[in-house]
């Protein structure tokens, strides 16, 4: 079925990931690596490295710019490299209000449920000793 693939610069597609159903296999086209062809790209890319983490809403795969310590900006003309520059310093700000933002929350969050827990410990030592029972731990959120 394969057998007339096409060469790009020489080098033949990716070989199929194994899986039972050849349409799961082919649903994302033939993959070819490292074929050392320039792209005609006029423009700029930025680039992240040492990612922070997640911080506040983001998208489901790609981080945010922000989220990287490192960020080039890589300017292209007629898919050449034409100039990198570092501008970290630019999202630092922007990236120390949203860490604060996060650690805010999750305090936020913490404080939230030792309440709720202080709630459930209150109610069992109540229940107790009003039935004169001792009450089991509760093993779920809703068990009291």
């Amino acid at each position: 079925m394969f057998q007339d693939e096409p060469l790009v610069n020489g080098m033949k597609p990716d070989p199929l990931p194994e899986c039972d159903d050849l349409t799961l296999a082919l649903m994302f086209g033939r993959c070819y690596t490292d074929v050392w062809l320039p792209l005609e790209y006029t423009g700029e890319i930025l680039l992240g490295n040492d990612w922070v983490g997640r911080l506040g809403p983001g998208h489901h795969a790609t981080p945010r710019t922000v989220e990287y310590n490192e960020i080039k900006k890589v300017m292209f003309a007629k898919g050449k490299i034409q100039q990198i520059t570092d501008v970290s310093d630019q999202y630092a700000e922007e990236r120390q209000t949203l860490i604060k933002a996060e650690e805010e929350k999750w305090k936020k969050e913490r404080k939230v449920e030792e309440r709720r827990k202080q709630r459930m410990l209150l109610k069992r030592k109540l229940v107790g000793f009003f039935t004169r029972k001792r009450q089991p731990m509760a093993t779920h959120r809703n068990d009291l």
